[in-house]
């Protein structure tokens, strides 16, 4: 049997999803309706439920949060509606601070988690995605494009009310400020729980560190020692770490 020397293949058999190819469809979620590209992919229930929001905030007399194009029936808040073209943030948080658009979507997922946790954290909407313990309470900021400079000034997302080099009506970034400043603000949009991110289709991202040592022993054997990270007990989620190796390994957990 061959050795298995690259976890290309399975990376390959991993990442398989190609949204034209979706028996569903896929409703792109935009800063704003000219701004590209999507900030993320959005699932008829999820439609949905933002229709059904932006009826609760109309209903309570609060500022509507997203731009829904009207279509055929866009009062119907089931997932059998027509799908509309794009959802985006409405015009005045669209143009507004990253501040003002994570309180608004904090607000919408603070309702829904209170859904989904109705009869013991099992019977709500999204309640295996953002129910019980699956909610992290930790904040994960959103980019308007990939690969620019990260936010890395650690102040709360809720207070972030000026970001001098985006243009957040238009989508795009200024050009008297670089797109990768050191502040990460040329592409920085809004913050959001990260156990929620998979319900707006929004990329996440994470890094994680293994080590090895190389330690030679009386014996004369010099075996690999790893030391494998141990997540917190605490968190909702685990991470594999996998190896693929001829030399003798030693684990240890710090």
């Amino acid at each position: 049997m061959a050795t298995q020397k690259s976890l290309i293949s399975v990376l390959n058999v991993c990442d398989n999803f190609r949204p034209h190819l979706s028996p569903e469809p896929l409703v792109p979620f935009l800063l704003t309706p000219k701004s590209r590209p999507p900030l993320g992919l959005l699932r008829p229930p999820v439609v949905a439920a933002l229709r059904a929001d932006n009826a609760w905030r109309s209903a309570n007399g609060h500022p509507l949060a997203w731009d829904i194009p009207t279509t055929a029936n866009s009062n119907d808040t089931t997932n059998d509606a027509p799908s509309p073209p794009y959802i985006a943030f409405a015009p005045v948080l669209g143009s507004g601070s990253p501040a003002a658009r994570t309180h608004a979507l904090a607000e919408t997922l603070d309702r829904w988690r209170a859904n989904a946790n109705k009869g013991g954290g099992g019977g709500g909407a999204f309640a295996e995605v953002i129910g019980g313990s699956r909610w992290r309470s930790e904040w994960y900021d959103v980019y308007l494009a990939p690969g620019g400079a990260l936010r890395t000034d650690g102040r709360d997302p809720l207070t972030l009310v000026e970001v001098p080099t985006s243009d957040s009506a238009s989508g795009t970034v200024s050009e008297s400020e670089p797109a990768s400043g050191s502040s990460g603000y040329s592409a920085y949009v809004f913050s959001m729980e990260r156990s929620a991110c998979a319900l707006f289709g929004v990329i996440t991202y994470g890094v994680h560190m293994t080590v090895y040592e190389q330690k030679g022993y009386t014996d004369g054997e010099t075996p690999v020692q790893v030391w494998v990270p141990r997540r917190a007990a605490t968190k909702p989620t685990c991470v594999c770490h996998v190896s693929f190796t001829h030399t003798p390994l030693f684990s240890r957990v710090p």
